[in-house]
């Protein structure tokens, strides 16, 4: 009887394997070695950059969350700016009432007014830290405006019975005259064309007296352009006035001069086309209408 052929287990293969393995050429093995490592050293590579991305991730978060504190933190400092603003503010208005209730009292004009400006809202960030640096700065440069308006308010009152003798009042001149010229546009006298006259034109005859309308120290007595001969005295609080297109000049620079003292004599010298006084009252350096201290208006 013909026995059939069984086929090998998979026991009796792996033996089989096991015991021909050593038959296997160098070369395989060599290359399965290298095969092993490469993936050994790929699952390691993988495993640093994965932990090196870990970790940057874990920073990332860290100054995320202290750019978020920094941001509360800058929130804060804004609204603690603002509230200081508001009260430094709050204090420069009553500064600015006493300063001007002493000022009316010395007979002093009030103050320009502070502008109604108040601290912006807290924006976070660096914007509203911004805005309320530059108004912090526009307080800072208030205080020093109104330190400058003390120590004239402190001389009136220290010397309240020579105030008056220092604001402009009536005409400089002693002789009959009448306003030729007024304060404003007029049209030139030398042309057709219009233009502005800082002052008033008193008629008068060549070398008629002219006197100080106010107490002061003469601060200009010589040539003065279109004015030609000229003085101008200082008062004082804001006040100076020019006396223009003078013959001759009695006073010197620096000289102290009564209100009603005599300083020249009426001319035509500079841009003039006749015997005439040009009268100017400045205030702050700024020329105003002298109308109101000369007592004189255009209107009858």
């Amino acid at each position: 009887m013909r026995r059939e052929r069984q086929l090998p287990t998979f026991s009796e293969k792996a033996a089989a394997m096991l015991a021909g393995r050593a038959s296997l050429p160098f070369w395989a093995l060599g290359t399965m070695a290298c095969l092993a490592a490469a993936v050994l050293a790929l699952f390691i590579s993988q495993a640093s950059q994965i932990k090196r991305l870990q970790k940057q991730v874990h920073q990332i978060t860290l100054e995320a969350r202290g750019l978020g504190l920094d941001l509360e933190a800058e929130r804060g400092r804004n609204q603690v700016l603002a509230g200081e603003a508001e009260r430094v503010m709050q204090d420069l208005k009553m500064l600015e009432a006493e300063i001007n209730r002493l000022r009316e009292k010395a007979g002093l004009p009030k103050i320009p007014p502070l502008p109604d400006k108040n601290p912006p809202a807290p924006r976070g960030g660096g914007a509203g830290r911004l805005e309320l640096g530059e108004l912090l700065l526009s307080i800072q440069s208030q205080m020093t405006s109104f330190a400058a308006e003390i120590a004239p308010v402190a001389e009136a009152l220290e010397n309240p019975l020579s105030d008056e003798l220092l604001v402009p009042v009536g005409i400089p001149l002693h002789s009959a005259t009448y306003v030729t010229s007024w304060f404003g546009v007029r049209a030139s006298p030398f042309g057709n064309e219009y233009e502005f006259h800082n002052g008033l034109d008193f008629s008068a005859s060549y070398g008629a007296p002219v006197y100080a309308t106010a107490s002061g120290v003469v601060e200009e007595a010589g040539w003065k352009g279109p004015y030609g001969l000229a003085v101008v005295i200082d008062h004082n609080f804001g006040y100076r006035t020019l006396y223009g297109h003078l013959s001759a000049i009695s006073v010197a620079a620096g000289e102290q001069v009564e209100q009603g003292n005599l300083i020249g004599q009426v001319g035509s010298t500079g841009r003039s086309t006749g015997a005439h006084l040009h009268y100017t009252v400045f205030r702050y350096g700024v020329a105003v209408d002298p109308s109101s201290y000369a007592g004189v208006s255009a209107v009858p």
